[in-house]
């Protein structure tokens, strides 16, 4: 472990995905940075994420759907979201947002939102990918969309949008399903194929591969509790487990824990925790080349180096709740009966804790009022995919530069 500096150039608090990847692009540029967190690089969602990065992840969770499907969300007889009523008033603000989003209107500003982020996201991961040494666990598989009952009307408005946006997409009978995943059970009705996706067989090793070259170049790593972060004349005093850091700037990338921190400072993000599960199937001698998802079911399957990945749908919660391994087991088991796989899984379930912001929209930017703050924070899902990208903007408008894409949307403030 690299020791770290007693005034660095730039702190950035939260060494998950984000925080790795934004550390790198700035050790790059010659910064002197320090990376903090309570635990190791990359050890949270990292690990439990379903590797895909597909420009076409632009859908927000709130559309006009969810109207329809509230009372089944509610009563938690929906695989794909769970919630827990005793966290409701806690989390009213972010509901209310949340809510007042659930329309075709708010789908297509958060899609026009995402997509310069989406569609730059492939390339700087493989920039970074092949500084580090990590481009062998990319592959260019596209992923899938199942659905069990014939795609309807929700489909084809994804389809439009998609075409809109310029995202590849083909409709699949369920006889095309087969002949591209033979060894899935024929329970399906059809899908969608996203051609331009691609897959890592290990987000977490890629998160490593960043970290470690990171670390080559000098980048100092600390693995301490973050307690508060004030101003003290032109310095930023970030109070941690090992003691104050004095810095000149700040990133807050702290995912679900990021809104406690900006909290006292004045910015009040409405943020809860998108929790997910994951755990691995034995692959042996089934099939699958590229991340599928069970639309009805809740649960995305993807080949990993550690098997066949299984990740369940989201538990809406706040951080710190008491784990609930509901959702994942009956992602196992679903999985299990697609795939003809009789073994349990090979790995234990792990959960990660996923920032979301309402509009499904990440805040990225620089803080207006504090001087030299910075927010990475609110990715939800697409944390992974679109991390090296988000590096690359906060790295460009601390510089001086024009970003790679526009911050504006983006803006931390815009609640």
């Amino acid at each position: 472990m690299n020791p770290h500096p007693a005034r660095p150039d730039v702190i950035i608090a939260g060494a998950g995905i984000i925080g790795v990847t934004l550390a790198l692009e700035l050790r790059l540029r010659g910064e002197n940075v320090l990376l903090l967190d309570p635990a190791p690089p990359c050890d949270a969602a990292s690990r439990v994420n379903a590797g895909v990065l597909s420009p076409g992840s632009v859908l927000p969770m709130a559309g006009p759907g969810l109207w329809r499907a509230l009372p089944r969300y509610l009563m938690n007889r929906d695989p794909g979201l769970r919630l827990h009523l005793a966290d409701l008033p806690a989390m009213s603000g972010w509901l209310r947002r949340f809510l007042a989003r659930a329309n075709a209107r708010s789908v297509s500003d958060t899609a026009e939102a995402l997509a310069p982020l989406t569609a730059a996201a492939q390339s700087a991961h493989v920039r970074l990918a092949q500084i580090s040494g990590a481009l062998p666990h990319f592959r260019s598989t596209g992923w899938t969309k199942l659905y069990r009952s014939p795609p309807g009307a929700a489909q084809e408005d994804e389809l439009r949008l998609m075409e809109h946006l310029g995202v590849p997409v083909t409709r699949l009978s369920a006889a095309d399903l087969q002949a591209l995943e033979p060894d899935l059970a024929p329970v399906y009705a059809g899908a969608l194929h996203y051609h331009s996706a691609m897959s890592v067989d290990s987000p977490r090793d890629v998160g490593l591969s960043y970290f470690r070259h990171y670390q080559s170049l000098g980048g100092a790593f600390l693995q301490a509790s973050m307690a508060q972060l004030h101003r003290e004349g032109e310095a930023w005093v970030l109070r941690t487990g090992a003691g104050e850091i004095r810095t000149n700037r700040v990133v807050i990338a702290a995912g679900a824990w990021s809104a406690a921190l900006l909290r006292p400072l004045g910015l009040r993000l409405p943020m809860v925790a998108e929790r997910g599960w994951s755990a691995h199937l034995p692959a042996g001698q089934i099939r699958l080349s590229r991340p599928v998802c069970d639309v009805a079911r809740g649960f995305v399957m993807t080949p990993m180096r550690e098997g066949i990945r299984v990740s369940s749908g989201v538990e809406l919660t706040l951080p710190g709740r008491t784990p609930d391994l509901s959702q994942i087991t009956l992602a196992l088991q679903a999985a299990q009966k697609v795939l003809g796989i009789h073994a349990p899984a090979i790995t234990p379930a792990r959960s990660g804790m996923r920032p979301s912001l309402p509009d499904g929209v990440p805040a990225i930017g620089r803080v207006a009022g504090p001087q030299n703050l910075w927010v990475a924070t609110g990715h939800g899902h697409i944390g992974f995919a679109t991390s090296a990208i988000t590096a690359q903007m906060i790295a460009a408008d601390m510089a001086g530069e024009t970003p790679p894409v526009p911050l504006a949307r983006f803006a931390p403030e815009r609640f």
